[in-house]
């Protein structure tokens, strides 16, 4: 089941729900220099806090209770350089989650999202996500250098769940580039909401009921819009660690062995 937030979503942006057909038949080229941006999107329901927090804490579709709202990680090549990975947090204590439904923060519980926290870090390839979509964005030696400063100068410590993690990390190495991608949907929170029974208090003060948070759902959304544009290719099945050359190499070895292996196969049967 696609929750209605997504829907809704793909309704204002209307390219977006073109069949992924589509998307692969945008031609590649080939750089010296380029960013891939990958997205792992739950597509959770951003609808509003209370369907936000239900379908955190219960995922619409497969009905897990990992408390994953995805991830996104970047692939920058140039030089002779290759940075794969993203910024990851939440490594110590309690999650934001976990945080606001315990009511940390007295009477305004749900501001804990705008919070500060220093326990973030650089976290090498894909954290063990699989990507839902990529996209490759072909760059100058400009726009790499310009990428390339941007990770080195990231206070990657620093981590907060509304905006300063992983979407925003991957969307920050684009700006530098000059590349622009929308991350961030509204979110609108009750004063309180009740999950199996329990009720949580979650604002006193109206001023915290709307948050702004960057989300790996609407990146993919942005990603594809790119893509369709043709300002970006197609990317999901791009290997990082390999270039052309040398996946088709393998693939040539792989079916010139074919004969041998049925061959082995074959001895192993018994009649």
């Amino acid at each position: 089941m696609v929750p209605l937030t997504f829907l809704l979503l793909t309704l204002l942006y209307p390219s977006t729900c073109r069949d992924e057909k589509e998307l692969r038949l945008h031609p590649s080229t080939r750089s010296p220099y380029y960013l891939v941006i990958f997205v792992d999107a739950r597509h959770l329901n951003y609808q509003g806090g209370r369907s936000f927090f239900t379908s955190l804490a219960k995922h619409p579709s497969d009905w897990s209770k990992n408390g994953d709202v995805g991830h996104v990680w970047i692939a920058l090549f140039g030089q002779g350089k290759k940075i794969i990975g993203g910024q990851t947090g939440e490594r110590e204590g309690l999650t934001y989650t976990q945080g606001v439904l315990k009511g940390l923060i007295k009477d305004n519980p749900i501001s804990l999202l705008q919070k500060t926290r220093y326990d973030g870090m650089f976290e090498k390839g894909s954290g063990g996500h699989s990507p839902t979509f990529a996209a490759k964005f072909n760059l100058t030696a400009e726009q790499f250098q310009s990428a390339l400063r941007y990770i080195q100068t990231y206070d990657f410590k620093r981590y907060k769940l509304t905006s300063r993690q992983c979407t925003t990390f991957a969307t920050g190495v684009a700006a530098a580039c000059g590349i622009c991608l929308e991350e961030t949907i509204d979110l609108y929170f009750p004063p309180f909401f009740k999950i199996g029974g329990e009720i949580y208090p979650l604002w006193k003060d109206s001023s915290f009921a709307k948050v702004k948070m960057a989300t790996p759902d609407r990146l993919e959304l942005s990603l594809k819009e790119k893509v369709l544009a043709g300002e970006a290719e197609y990317a999901v099945d791009f290997h990082p660690a390999k270039d052309i050359a040398t996946l088709s190499k393998e693939a040539l070895e792989t079916v010139s062995r074919a004969p041998e292996r049925i061959i082995r196969w074959w001895k192993t049967m018994d009649y």
